[in-house]
């Protein structure tokens, strides 16, 4: 009497109505069968109420998504109508845009403007060497001391001590220099 809906499956009732003539029961009430009517179209209209407010979502994110691009769209037509172009970057007094550039003592198109970098300076690398020695005064003494002539000299050559560090250094004096140049 009754199938799945396939979806949220709950059951469906399957409305006959020649349901008394099949079955010869004349009596069933009226409301009943009108409840049982009822009940199955709200059943269907819910579903059909669930897939518009999926539609309705969907609908709402492309607007959103419209939305954003109508912006970017508007900011670069504004950017164009200007004759500048987008802005592209700025240092001090300089300012760069697509098609225009601003600079001390001149302001116009970039296409009467050349660009230049220059690197000045480099790196140096710089070594410091320092040495230490110890007389071997020490091992002079202990030696002439226990050994004689020959025992100073000994010590004097075993108990002296060159000590060498060396230290590198980096010096990095470059710079970079934008040379821009405007018509005139």
């Amino acid at each position: 009497m009754g199938n799945w809906c396939t979806t949220c499956h709950c059951v469906r009732l399957l409305h006959n109505t020649d349901f008394g003539k099949q079955t010869g029961d004349l009596r069933m009430p009226v409301a009943r069968e009108f409840a049982m009517r009822q009940r199955s179209d709200l059943h269907a209209f819910g579903h059909k109420l669930d897939d518009q407010l999926t539609k309705l979502r969907r609908l709402k994110a492309e607007e959103t998504s419209l939305k954003a691009e109508l912006e970017l769209a508007s900011k670069r037509h504004n950017s164009l109508l200007s004759g500048q172009g987008l802005f592209i970057d700025s240092f001090g007094p300089i300012i760069v845009h697509e098609f225009w550039i601003q600079i001390p003592g001149y302001s116009g198109p970039i296409k009467d403007a050349s660009a230049n970098i220059v690197l000045h300076g480099n790196v140096q690398t710089v070594g410091e060497v320092t040495s230490k020695k110890n007389s071997g005064l020490g091992g002079f003494i202990v030696g002439g001391a226990l050994l004689g002539p020959a025992g100073a000299i000994a010590g004097t050559l075993l108990s002296r001590e060159n000590e060498t560090k060396t230290t590198m250094r980096e010096f990095d004096t470059r710079k970079l220099e934008l040379q821009v140049h405007g018509p005139g």
